[in-house]
């Protein structure tokens, strides 16, 4: 009886632990912060927010902030990393300022990123 509770008691410590070198090397998340660090002048210097595995969509959508050619930072940029590993950050535009062509090209990609952000990043009701 007691070689018997040893054994559950080591699956579920091998299971335990299982999950949690998976959750911490080979997630969606931690694949989509990978895929995102390279697309980066400065990986090192990423800081990442609300990153989130949205299993409807099979994308990964966050935030990060990192560094500059200059090396200040620019301030949190939404990203999303589909399912086939293709990364697209929130375009950084200015829709104030320009030539009316300019800043109607400027809102249309603004647009279009929000459009990829629900079709890809909005959770239903019973989803987190």
């Amino acid at each position: 009886m007691k070689s018997k509770f040893l054994i559950v008691i080591a699956v579920v410590v091998l299971v335990a632990v299982g999950y949690f070198v998976w959750k911490s090397k080979f997630s969606p998340e931690v694949r989509a912060i990978r895929l995102v660090k390279q697309a980066l002048i400065d990986p090192d210097s990423a800081k990442f927010d609300q990153v989130r595995y949205i299993s409807r969509s099979g994308a990964v959508c966050g935030g990060v902030n990192s560094k500059n050619r200059m090396g200040g930072y620019v301030g949190m940029i939404a990203f999303i990393v589909d399912k086939t590993g293709k990364v697209t950050f929130e375009p950084m535009v200015d829709t104030e300022s320009g030539s009316a062509e300019s800043r109607v090209d400027a809102l249309q990609q603004s647009i279009t990123f929000l459009e990829l952000v629900r079709a890809n990043c909005t959770v239903d009701s019973g989803e987190s």
